[in-house]
């Protein structure tokens, strides 16, 4: 079993407790292989390489989508998610990427300078690179459009990052989401 410094060999995959956006890939997983005929555990796993990794192919730690703007960003542009579109009033909204990099002793592997520089290239372009947000002030004016199903992200201003929570939108039997 490889050592928290090492480059992983495999994709891990933890059912019994979660993150926001683990949860997030796993009910996208299930419900996809339900959809395909094919409730298999390869078909479960495939659906999170799919996911979670750049491309939809694992190829070591930092073809793992680590950022959310990241994620959301590689999976519509290949289509495993759509966009909300011109549905919602979006406006572009830069952040400087750098959670990673500058706490390496939090992420072993960033001990290997190749792999720093691969996490500050990948920080660097997502810092030069605008995203689509709600303004806070526009939320509740916007929740009617969102659908049950819809993936929601929430900003915040703590630096080095973009994203500090994930969840489902959930229309209740009311309508309200």
């Amino acid at each position: 079993e490889p050592q928290p410094s090492e480059e992983p060999r495999t994709i891990d995959i933890t059912l019994t407790s979660h993150q926001c956006v683990s949860l997030i890939e796993q009910s996208i997983a299930v419900a996809s292989c339900h959809l395909l005929g094919t409730r298999t555990t390869s078909c479960f796993v495939r659906m999170i390489e799919k996911l979670r990794y750049r491309h939809g192919r694992f190829q070591g730690y930092t073809s793992r989508l680590h950022y959310f703007v990241d994620w959301y960003n590689d999976n519509i542009k290949r289509g495993t998610l759509g966009h909300l579109g011109e549905s919602h009033t979006f406006r572009l909204w830069k952040r400087k990427f750098q959670v990673m990099s500058k706490r390496p002793d939090r992420y072993p592997i960033l001990k290997s300078a190749s792999k720093r520089r691969e996490i500050e290239s990948i920080e660097e372009f997502l810092s030069n690179n605008p995203f689509p947000v709600i303004p806070k002030h526009e939320v509740a004016r916007a929740s009617d459009q969102f659908e049950h199903g819809d993936i929601i992200g929430i900003v915040t201003h703590h630096g080095g990052l973009a994203v500090t929570h994930v969840g489902l939108a959930f229309q209740a039997h009311d309508g309200t989401v």
